[in-house]
């Protein structure tokens, strides 16, 4: 299985929609049980906790705007490199955030979920 680069992109789109709308099933629906996301903070955050934190305020998102992006295909996934620049809420206050991020995609049962994230900030 290879997954197609445009089914990737809309992947990453409809994950990025969901995050902003702070959309708790449809994240359900795009996140793989074992996702382990790491935050430019270096805050990591599990399906669940992720989840909730999007859904009940903690953390939310006012945009998400990506540049540079590539991905490289692999035999049960792919692996989406991309810069990110954010506007976020957490706990209240409100920040920038600058990073190169990398998102990893895994099928599973002939479904697709990101099952990682992590973000670098850059300088």
């Amino acid at each position: 299985m290879t997954i197609g680069y445009e089914a990737i992109l809309a992947l990453e789109a409809r994950r990025r929609e969901a995050m902003l709308a702070g959309d708790a099933p449809a994240l359900s629906d795009l996140l793989h049980e074992d996702l382990v996301y790491t935050h430019s903070t270096s805050g990591v955050d599990g399906k669940t906790s992720f989840i909730e934190k999007c859904s009940n305020g903690g953390l939310r998102y006012q945009s998400i705007e990506v540049s540079e992006c590539f991905v490289t295909s692999l035999p049960q996934g792919a692996l989406v490199h991309y810069d990110m620049k954010m506007e976020v809420e957490l706990s209240g206050v409100g920040r920038v955030v600058n990073s190169r991020a990398m998102s990893v995609w895994t099928e599973t049962q002939a479904v697709v979920r990101l099952i990682a994230f992590h973000a670098t900030p850059k300088p």
